[in-house]
């Protein structure tokens, strides 16, 4: 778990496969960086990385650019899957910036885990 004044993130995993990345609270200029490491190190250990926004409160160009730059950029057969955007600032930013054609992003937990299976991310239920 890594944690600054107004930001948290754990790591969790929800099937076999896939590492989840819970952020709680502020991605900001300073929360960049360890946002990256975040992404980094799940992606380190997993075949598909679900990150988790339900409860960011707050994520400016720094923490869009490190999840787009991540799904862009990140390890070689890795897949990503973004979801959990709340009504609020994080939605907004995603809405105004068109980040959602970027990113594979969904409404709830189990349309991203159904998209990582799909993308080989994570082992299906079938």
């Amino acid at each position: 778990r890594l944690v600054s004044d107004a930001l948290s993130f754990t790591r969790e995993q929800p099937v076999a496969g896939v590492t989840e990345v819970v952020v709680r609270g502020d991605v900001d200029l300073a929360g960049g960086k360890p946002f990256e490491r975040a992404l980094a190190d799940a992606a380190a250990t997993s075949a598909g990385v679900l990150v988790n926004l339900a409860d960011c409160s707050f994520l400016d160009s720094s923490g869009l650019n490190a999840l787009i730059r991540f799904a862009r950029e990140g390890p070689a057969g890795r897949h990503v899957a973004v979801y959990c955007l709340p009504e609020g600032a994080v939605r907004q930013v995603f809405s105004l910036t068109r980040a959602h054609s970027l990113l594979d992003v969904h409404d709830d937990r189990g349309a991203a885990l159904g998209a990582l299976a799909l993308a080989g991310g994570a082992p299906s239920d079938s």
